[in-house]
């Protein structure tokens, strides 16, 4: 008779108030499956990232014309596990208009002379008004110990050499 008030009581709770409360009710009396113990996770471990020394000082703005629009929101250098340095610059049109503008990163090692790479060509980036920019980069190599980015205004021949290359980035969705 006991067996059967259980019953009909898991039930109408089953009904009212859902199948995890009923589990835990027939757990609680001891007529359900007991919960398992849960093993312990293995943590995952996070690589360790060395911030590189960083500062505003290290985007040079070539003519005052893209600083007058060209706000720069964010900065992040980072020194990889695997020696390489990341950079991430991120910057807001502050126009209500579509803008241009170039950008280069020179790359120096432990000496203070520039490493040659393909990377370290001008770039032409557009950006529509009111969006943010995002200009990522990873060094050459694992002996690069500083850089600058160089930000400055379109030439014409940064224009004819876009048109010839596929060196266009183009950002603001």
């Amino acid at each position: 008779m006991k067996g059967v008030l259980y019953i009909v009581l898991g039930v109408g709770l089953f009904l009212f108030t859902g199948c995890t409360q009923v589990r835990q009710l027939w757990q609680d009396l001891g007529l359900g499956p007991q919960p398992q113990q849960q093993q312990p996770q293995e943590q995952l471990q996070r690589p360790q990232i060395a911030l590189v020394q960083k500062s505003y000082q290290d985007v040079i703005f070539e003519d005052d014309i893209v600083k007058d629009w060209l706000i720069l929101d964010s900065f992040t250098a980072k020194k990889r596990n695997d020696k390489l340095i990341e950079l991430e610059l991120i910057g807001i049109n502050r126009l209500s208009s579509a803008k241009q503008f170039t950008y280069r990163i020179d790359w120096y090692d432990e000496d203070g002379l520039v490493i040659k790479s393909i990377l370290s060509k001008w770039k032409i980036i557009s950006v529509e008004g009111g969006r943010n920019v995002v200009i990522r980069a990873i060094s050459p190599r694992e002996n690069a110990a500083a850089y600058k980015i160089r930000v400055g205004t379109p030439s014409q021949e940064d224009e004819l050499r876009d048109k010839n290359t596929n060196l266009k980035e183009y950002q603001g969705e």
